[in-house]
């Protein structure tokens, strides 16, 4: 690791001890323990803010409520399902053939081990009177319904004064090359659950006003083959997809009573929730059966346009790092859409995204170490010059 008087195995070590803990969203186990005893051997301030089941910790580098720069992470991973499908068990942060595997080893604990290292790289600097204040949140509910964590502090930090220039949230962003891709905001989310009701029958006198399933593979076939909308000018265009189908009785000659479908919208900000909704509600109203539609909290589209800051970083990483870092609105959803009203500017800036909830999950040292580099030289723009952030 160039420029730096920590070693790899001190970066290594951290993050296998949080990959170490099966930290199933919202249990932390023991990771928020093993990220507040470093933090605070350093000096710095720690402070839970735990909600229900959740478990939030909030970090500062210095007692006060102006920062420079926000970290948004969450230790929390979902579940590995079977364990027999993996090379190595997924909670031992195994490593071999240059590779670190274990459930998190990109979503994104690494990224947290490497964030946490940058900053004690910069720990004297950071001591010094003159120089900025970096924070960090870190939630156990990120993977989960996200309402316990980073949205529930961000809302109590700002009703208690404290205010954040600009944000980094350490997602596994990566496509092809560790730095390639700078997140500036994402598409939004939205989930439902469609019950078709139809008559339990013999198929042999079973017709499609009788057996459910005729309407739902409908509704399913003009979803899908539906224009939605046209994209917007940072965003692909909206896109339907069922994720689960259901319906059995238990027999091979009985239609069943009724059939289920979840499915998920990521939309554009040229559709809404409540569009959506209504244009979904026009489709089943064509069939010829009953449903019922429950629909999940949606998750919002956001955009930030590049800062200061986010223009520099992306600078450094195309001269020093990765030439072909772009910006990109595409993925999932993250934290990031709870603290993007909070900050100046964001970025979402991670390892590579691959083998995130897959079986054997894992990421290469050298990604990991090239991880550690970039965010300590973000940290040093950040640090050394304070001017380029832009504040509040």
């Amino acid at each position: 690791m160039s420029n730096s008087n920590i070693d790899d195995s001190q970066l290594i070590d951290l993050t296998q001890a949080l990959i170490r803990q099966p930290s199933i969203t919202p249990k932390p186990e023991l990771c928020l323990d093993i990220i507040s005893d470093f933090c605070q051997d350093l000096g710095w301030y720690c402070r839970r803010i735990d909600k229900r089941d959740t478990a939030n910790l909030f970090i500062t580098t210095k007692d006060c409520k102006q920062h420079s720069l926000l970290f948004g992470g969450h230790v929390d991973v979902v579940p590995p399902g079977d364990f027999s499908l993996w090379r190595f068990p997924p909670f031992s942060g195994h490593i071999t053939d240059g590779k670190l595997y274990g459930r998190g080893a990109v979503d994104m604990k690494s990224s947290i081990a490497a964030f946490l290292m940058a900053l004690k790289w910069h720990h004297r600097r950071l001591s010094q009177p003159e120089s900025p204040s970096i924070a960090l949140v870190i939630t156990s509910d990120e993977e989960g319904d996200a309402i316990d964590g980073t949205d529930f502090v961000m809302s109590t930090l700002a009703d208690e004064g404290y205010c954040f220039d600009c944000a980094l949230v350490g997602e596994p962003t990566s496509d092809n090359h560790v730095g390639d891709i700078i997140k500036i905001g994402r598409r939004g989310s939205l989930s439902a659950e469609l019950t078709i009701n139809g008559t339990q029958s013999h198929v042999a006198y079973a017709n499609q006003r009788v057996n459910p399933i005729y309407s739902l593979a409908t509704f399913i076939q003009q979803a899908q083959t539906m224009h939605w909308d046209d994209g917007h000018s940072d965003f692909s265009a909206t896109a339907f997809c069922p994720t689960k189908i259901h319906a059995d009785t238990g027999a091979s000659n009985v239609t069943p009573s009724h059939a289920v479908c979840q499915f998920n919208f990521r939309f554009c900000p040229a559709s809404t929730p409540e569009s959506l909704k209504k244009s979904v509600t026009a489709l089943l109203d064509q069939q010829h059966l009953p449903y019922q539609l429950t629909w999940s909290r949606p998750n919002l589209p956001f955009f930030k346009p590049p800062g200061k800051l986010c223009r520099l970083v992306k600078d450094m990483i195309s001269r020093h790092f990765q030439p072909s870092c772009n910006y990109s609105t595409s993925g999932g959803t993250s934290d990031a859409r709870f603290i993007v009203g909070y900050v100046q500017e964001i970025m979402e800036l991670g390892p590579l995204n691959a083998t995130a909830h897959k079986v054997d999950e894992h990421i290469s040292l050298s990604d990991l170490s090239l991880l550690y580099s970039i965010y300590q030289s973000l940290l040093g723009i950040v640090v050394t010059s304070p001017d380029n952030v832009d504040s509040n």
